[in-house]
């Protein structure tokens, strides 16, 4: 019988308060960033991925700003797991901004020696030195947000947050496309809390990228009887 993720008294009430916040100030981006974040650590990963896209249409720049603030407090010693999430979060964030510019380069360098036109050797050119530039910042990104989430994955005592270091660990590789070590790290978050849909959801991706498919759809079976599960219980406690 598929049961729902419980989440803890703190996280429900932090949940129900930066829910109002935001409704009441809706370009208030720092409300904004802690509402993300716990929407983050509940499992509601789409939900929490389009509010961290509505900061960067207020400012794109805020990811580095936030970055900036919460180094600040980690180097004044303010260091706990929830400090961590947050870092992990960041840093992934810009990880996958920069990476994502990166591939789309080697694209573009790809089309222009497949196909190439007058402009294409100043084109090829402009891509490469983007590369240059962006690739080790990149990489620097990557390994900052999964030394971050690794230390989320690891607290003690464990309870189930612990899942969720290694659930965004791999989502992390997922994007490096190293599917066996995502599916080695949402293994983990499974063994930690088997009850929570969205990582279930991950581990069929991981499984399916590995070549077993029936695997896959037994997770994916699982993944949505939990899903309708979670989405009652949370109805029920937040009354939405």
């Amino acid at each position: 019988m598929a049961a729902p993720l419980k989440h803890s008294p703190e996280i429900r009430t932090d949940y129900l308060k930066y829910k109002q916040l935001t409704e009441a100030q809706p370009h208030n981006k720092e409300y904004l960033f802690e509402f993300a974040m716990r929407l983050a650590v509940m499992g509601r990963v789409e939900q929490g991925g389009a509010v961290l896209k509505r900061i960067d249409e207020l400012d794109d720049s805020y990811a580095r700003t936030v970055l900036r603030r919460l180094e600040a407090e980690r180097a004044a010693g303010r260091d706990n797991w929830w400090l961590r999430f947050k870092l992990g979060f960041v840093y992934y964030f810009l990880y996958e901004a920069d990476q994502g510019r990166v591939d789309l380069a080697n694209r573009r360098i790809k089309k222009n020696q497949t196909k190439p036109t007058a402009d294409s050797g100043s084109v090829i050119a402009a891509e490469r030195a983007l590369i240059a530039q962006r690739q080790p910042r990149a990489n620097r990104y990557k390994e900052a947000s999964l030394a971050n989430f690794y230390l989320v994955a690891v607290k003690k005592p464990e309870d189930y947050l612990n899942a969720w270091g290694y659930a965004y660990m791999a989502t992390v590789k997922a994007i490096e496309q190293d599917w066996a070590e995502a599916k080695d790290l949402i293994e983990r978050a499974v063994a930690i809390e088997p009850n929570a849909w969205a990582i279930r959801a991950a581990y069929m991706e991981a499984l399916r990228q590995n070549g077993n498919y029936m695997a896959a759809a037994a997770q994916m079976s699982m993944a949505l009887k939990l899903k309708s599960e979670q989405e009652a219980y949370e109805k029920k406690v937040f009354d939405e």
